[in-house]
């Protein structure tokens, strides 16, 4: 029997070299990769070490538990975004189907009312919007009132006051025109909707919106808005036995062109466009005074009538006025509406501020001065302009009627009228 030292001996001449410095060198290498190298360098370990390294270890150390794979971190703050997003969509899909049938509604509603139900619509929207843009204006006020008393506080002086609006772009609200062509043209747009946006409440505000008969009536009163200032009012209105389109033609044709017809009431001052006009009227108070108006009008045409919207001018830089006139001042409206018996109603209303001020030695006499007397703030110049504006309406109506009857044969021969109508020879006297 061989001794236990060369027995041993053998054993471990039998052993390969190479295994257990594979197993500590892929230890350290496993180890090193861990502490030093990123991650898309770390070396990964071949299959047969791995396996020769698993066999070799011993059986009292455990081999490591793989760890198991944490879940999905859910980010809530993501999360209730979605679901407000989901839920704001939703939201905006019922609000328009509701529109949706709100629209249709409100259409039903506005075909079955009645005219003077859609003037009332009109009339409340117009007031709404006044009473925003003087709200705007009043905060505007304040701010400017705030803004001067802080001046005042650091210069100890008051600052001179300046007329408002300073813009050029602006004077068309002082109804002022100023020379440069683009803001004068722009100017007369602003002026004339604003006559246009005015015209449903100065329809109502004359009692014009019912009559159908023959009435002419001027009449002072004092104004509500502006410090019970005295205004006068026209209120007209005409039938004719013509088409209401014929109407319109011969009047816009002696208003935009009098001269063709020698009539004096009217001179044309500038064009602007086929359908806006710039024009200048003269007329004599009890034969003394010289007034003088210059004023923007404009045609438009809607479904069933003719509108013309007039508003004077009362300063303008191009062409100023006369230095020894009174400057009137006064919005008007003519509508044309055709009748059931084919004619045409014409209706015309003016309200006009006084273009002076009365003289302090009639306001003393007792008839003047007594609040009750029916004379009260109304004097011998108030009635000079009554019989002014009703001296100018007669007038008109007689070049209408004259225009009428001269441009009868060629309107009815565009009609293809094989006779004369000469049953339409209207009767305005």
């Amino acid at each position: 029997m061989p001794p236990a030292s060369t027995t041993m001996y053998d054993q471990f001449a039998t052993l390969p070299l190479d295994d257990p410095l594979a197993d500590v060198d892929a230890l350290m290498m496993e180890e090193f990769s861990t502490m030093f190298l990123p991650p898309a360098m770390k070396p990964t370990t071949p299959p047969s070490y791995a396996s020769a390294t698993a066999s070799s270890s011993s059986d009292a150390d455990s081999p490591p538990k793989a760890e198991m794979a944490k879940p999905k971190k859910i980010n809530e703050s993501r999360k209730r975004q979605r679901e407000e997003l989901e839920f704001l969509r939703v939201r905006v899909q019922e609000l328009e189907k509701h529109l949706s049938v709100l629209t249709q509604v409100k259409a039903i509603e506005t075909e079955s009312e009645t005219p003077w139900q859609k003037l009332a619509h009109q009339m409340r929207i117009d007031k709404q919007n006044a009473v925003l843009e003087n709200e705007k204006l009043k905060q505007e006020l304040e701010e400017q009132i705030e803004f001067g008393k802080t001046l005042q506080a650091i210069l100890r002086k008051r600052p001179k006051l300046t007329s408002l609006p300073t813009l050029d772009s602006d004077q068309w609200k002082l109804y002022r025109l100023v020379k440069e062509p683009v803001t004068r043209a722009h100017a007369v747009y602003e002026i004339l909707q604003q006559q246009l946006a005015a015209f449903p409440g100065a329809m109502v505000e004359s009692g014009l919106v019912d009559v159908e008969t023959d009435m002419l009536l001027t009449r002072p009163k004092l104004s509500r808005y502006l410090d019970d200032q005295l205004i006068t009012e026209t209120i007209w209105c005409q039938n004719f036995p013509y088409d209401y389109r014929f109407v319109t033609r011969c009047m816009w044709s002696l208003m935009a062109n009098p001269s063709q017809y020698e009539y004096t009431g009217f001179s044309l001052l500038e064009t602007f466009d086929e359908d806006t006009k710039y024009i200048c009227t003269i007329g004599k108070l009890d034969n003394l005074l010289t007034s003088q108006c210059r004023f923007l009008m404009r045609r438009l045409s809607e479904p069933g009538r003719e509108i013309f919207l007039i508003r004077s001018i009362l300063e303008d830089e191009l062409m100023p006025h006369d230095k020894t006139a009174l400057i009137n001042n006064k919005s008007a409206w003519f509508v044309l509406e055709p009748t059931p018996a084919g004619g045409c109603l014409l209706k015309f209303y003016q309200k006009a501020t006084l273009p002076m001020m009365q003289s302090q030695l009639f306001l003393q006499h007792p008839k003047f001065k007594k609040p009750g007397s029916p004379y009260y703030r109304v004097g011998n110049i108030t009635d000079a302009i009554m019989t002014s504006l009703r001296e100018m309406v007669k007038g008109f109506k007689g070049a209408l009627v004259h225009v009428l009857q001269t441009q009868l044969s060629a309107y009815a021969a565009s009609l293809g009228q094989i006779e004369p109508l000469d049953s339409l020879s209207p009767n305005c006297t």
